[in-house]
């Protein structure tokens, strides 16, 4: 052991609780510096790393949809929607929203379906 290391119980225990309130400010600061980039950013942009400008961090729109229960016009729009992007409307139903393409904001105004929207801010590189 290090001089400096606590070598009783009672001081490890107070070693445990000096690393989570370090750890609590942390996330803390962490949160804060999250917060204030997203007002920084748009979706889209490429924030790059500070000493090599690669790209670091990419901004990007998450939808999450439900389907909503389908009525006779909701699903006639729907396989119009599915139609005008040359798919079918069955179709729709094996894939993901990231496989909607173009096609869920016309389905969400449709009414077939509503969605949730968030921003993420997502790692682009390994550093």
């Amino acid at each position: 052991m290090a001089p400096d290391e606590p070598r009783t119980a009672s001081e490890m225990a107070g070693a445990y609780l000096a690393a989570v309130a370090e750890r609590k400010r942390c996330e803390a600061k962490e949160r804060d510096i999250r917060a204030r980039l997203d007002t920084m950013v748009g979706v889209g942009d490429e924030i790059p790393h500070p000493q090599t400008g690669e790209p670091m961090f990419r901004v990007e729109r998450k939808r999450s949809l439900r389907a909503k229960p389908l009525t006779t016009d909701t699903l006639r729009a729907v396989q119009q929607i599915a139609g005008a992007h040359g798919r079918d409307a069955t179709s729709l139903m094996r894939l993901s929203t990231s496989g909607l393409d173009g096609m869920a904001d016309d389905l969400v105004e449709a009414g077939a379906f509503s969605a949730t929207d968030t921003v993420e801010i997502r790692r682009a590189s390994r550093d």
